[in-house]
């Protein structure tokens, strides 16, 4: 179902239920994702698009965003729990 990798540029912009990209240490949210589309996941923290990349981890050694293609739309939760960045991956419930 899910594919991913460490290499290539972030995607575009991302519908994020949350109005605001800032998050702290531990917070959480949901998106959509698309399905024959790359997400670049923020695995520094720091990004000011989190949960996605916008490539601040640049600035920091050794750390990389995880980057994943879908095969189907889906919706993923997401949560930073002590620095970590943890994913759920549901499918879509249709009305």
């Amino acid at each position: 179902l899910i594919t991913s990798a460490f290499q290539a540029d972030d995607t575009g912009s991302i519908p994020v239920t949350r109005s605001s990209f800032l998050m702290s240490n531990n917070s959480e949210g949901k998106i959509k994702v698309e399905a024959g589309k790359r997400y670049s996941w923020c695995n520094c923290g720091k990004s000011k698009k989190y949960p996605l990349c916008d490539g601040t981890h640049r600035e920091l050694e050794g750390i990389q965003p995880v980057r994943t293609w879908f095969h189907e739309d889906l919706e993923v939760s997401f949560s930073r729990e002590n620095g970590k960045l943890q994913l759920k991956v549901e499918k879509i419930e249709k009305p």
